[in-house]
């Protein structure tokens, strides 16, 4: 049986040990097997694994039925001294028909209290908070209504929630909801320190650029205390020599600040959030930015997402009402081009997508090439968007040219994976006589961090790109205003990034971009990966491929497997 399922995906090898293992220490083949599958499902995004959905033949990765093999009786698996309850300290967690590592249900269990004990309104001077709000939304437009009550709402709760699609102004609302809390944590005789936080260094780069360039538009007035710096959350969480999963700030050593905003929220994990949120103090205000309909977190959970649709359902319960979903875009139309193109993924629309593909504009399509062979006008578009980058020899105009252009794929590996499209990239360049790339490092060469490091203060997402220098080549990178170089004999993990994955993306965004999709059948074919590429262009979207497969990710929505909401909005368990 474990041969089979190994082979049909259903479980990897340390499933297959972790089973082993409750074997030895007592379980029968029940609970082994729903062990493995718990497993499994933390490495796919799952926190836990729903046994109600696993009934009669068992089906691979590929969804065809393994010959031979059914799921058993899973009635008896609650029976076992190895499965228990919230507080046992069983290696296995029953919560209804779901099962959990333990590890993964403390994350769950800890961060859903951690949340709900932030959800008791804050008291305010309703007089003073007019006043400033009348001050940061001056002229009343109805446009920007959901970015008022967002910063209202950030005043009233300690946990605010908003969450935006691209061009609904997050940065907008982050500028002037920090003015708010403040006033009125200073009317108290409050402390109003700010810190802001990302995922990776690019989104907290970018998130500083943006709030810089929000500020100038403020009332001068407004301005004071705006930070003018962000981190990861990794990096200011402290972690202990570096590790991934001890960090010295937490419950015990809380950070110092008085107002703590997460942006690109959507892309931290439950285990990160958990400690992160455990890291604020109590009386602190915790803000998340996101857009709930991109991809989550490559890890386990879905946090910001789940948070906002429990608050669609549950719109009275005390943690909705710190929930805001900003609904117009200053950026786009819905109606057509990306704004269009995205509306219609995000909403499960095929026909409309397919039309505003087929109507052109900024978004069109393209038909894939074979594989290893990028195709005549593939290559035309990516020696156009790369050659401001190739061209770019000075640190600034290289570091500049980053943006404009990106391949975006949604698999590693593979003939139309990451892999693959930057070699046949570097070839088609060099056969335009833009680049002259070598076995290692070479000039124009972009590249992306894939490890945090903290002696050169680079961390996992950071994009940089080689230049020519006369002391010889350097990497250089951005920072809040300018660049920095670093021998790139000092970069021990990185990537070549003319393409890019789409889950790497994320954080960033590109003047134009062109989506390779994969074939229908590929598991990252889904809604939530074509709408994160899509929205990552601000002019300029290309998708290449076929209608089957624009349809098969639109018809797919992710579904990660968690209790977090039910513990969050009090939901019955199980599914």
């Amino acid at each position: 049986m474990w041969r089979e399922l190994q082979e049909a995906g259903v479980i990897g090898a340390v499933d297959r040990h972790l089973a082993a293992w409750l074997g030895r220490v007592g379980g029968d083949d029940v609970v082994q097997l729903a062990g493995a599958l718990a497993s499994h499902a933390t490495r796919q995004g799952h926190v836990c694994v729903d046994l109600a959905g696993l009934v009669g033949p068992v089906e691979g990765d590929d969804g065809e039925v393994v010959e031979g093999l059914a799921w058993p009786d899973w009635g008896t698996v609650g029976d076992s001294e190895l499965v228990g309850s919230q507080g046992d300290g069983t290696p296995l967690v029953r919560e209804g028909t779901r099962i959990y590592l333990q590890r993964y249900h403390d994350h769950e269990q800890a961060l859903a209290t951690s949340l709900c004990a932030r959800a008791e309104p804050v008291a305010v001077d309703e007089a003073r908070l007019a006043r400033m709000l009348a001050r940061c939304y001056p002229d009343a437009d109805p446009r920007a209504a959901d970015q008022r009550h967002a910063c209202e709402v950030a005043a009233r709760q300690r946990l605010t929630v908003v969450s935006g699609g691209p061009g609904t102004g997050k940065t907008t609302t982050v500028a002037r909801l920090l003015a708010v809390v403040g006033d009125q944590r200073a009317a108290q005789g409050l402390g109003s320190r700010v810190r802001l936080l990302a995922p990776t260094g690019k989104a907290a780069t970018r998130m500083v650029e943006a709030l810089r360039r929000e500020v100038e538009r403020l009332d001068p007035g407004l301005r004071a205390g705006l930070p003018d710096s962000a981190s990861t959350v990794h990096r200011a969480l402290s972690p202990v020599r570096g590790s991934r999963t001890h960090f010295r700030r937490g419950p015990d050593a809380p950070l110092p600040e008085d107002i703590v905003v997460v942006d690109e929220a959507s892309m931290v994990d439950l285990a990160m959030m958990r400690r992160l949120a455990q890291a604020v103090r109590p009386d602190a205000h915790l803000v998340l930015l996101g857009d709930r309909h991109q991809l989550a977190s490559v890890e386990s959970g879905a946090v910001l997402g789940e948070v906002a649709r429990g608050a669609l359902g549950h719109p009275e319960h005390p943690l909705a009402r710190g929930v805001v979903q900003l609904q117009h875009s200053f950026r786009f139309d819905d109606a057509g081009g990306i704004g269009g193109l995205a509306h219609a993924v995000r909403t499960g629309d095929v026909a409309k997508a397919l039309r505003v593909l087929d109507e052109g504009h900024d978004v069109r399509w393209m038909p894939r090439p074979a594989p290893h062979r990028l195709g005549a006008a593939l290559e035309s578009l990516v020696r156009q968007g790369f050659e401001p980058l190739c061209e770019g020899r000075s640190p600034q105009a290289a570091v500049a040219a980053l943006d404009r252009f990106r391949v975006l794929c949604a698999h590693r590996r593979g003939p139309w994976g990451v892999e693959s499209l930057n070699g046949q990239i570097e070839r088609a360049l060099a056969d335009g006589r833009l680049l002259a790339p070598g076995p290692g490092w070479y000039p124009q060469r972009p590249v992306l961090v894939t490890s945090n490091d903290y002696r050169l203060e680079l961390f996992n997402g950071d994009q940089g790109v080689t230049v020519a220098t006369p002391s010889g080549l350097r990497a250089v990178f951005p920072t809040e205003g300018g660049v920095r170089s670093v021998a790139p004999s000092r970069l021990a993990d990185v990537q070549t990034v003319f393409a890019l994955s789409v889950h790497k993306s994320q954080g960033s965004e590109f003047e134009r971009v062109v989506v390779v999709l994969p074939e229908v059948g590929s598991p990252l074919l889904t809604r939530e990966l074509l709408y994160t590429a899509i929205t990552r262009a601000r002019t300029q979207v290309v998708v290449v491929g076929e209608a089957a497969s624009l349809r098969a990710a639109i018809e797919t929505p992710v579904v990660r497997m968690s209790g977090l909401q039910a513990k969050l909005y009090g939901a019955s368990v199980g599914r």
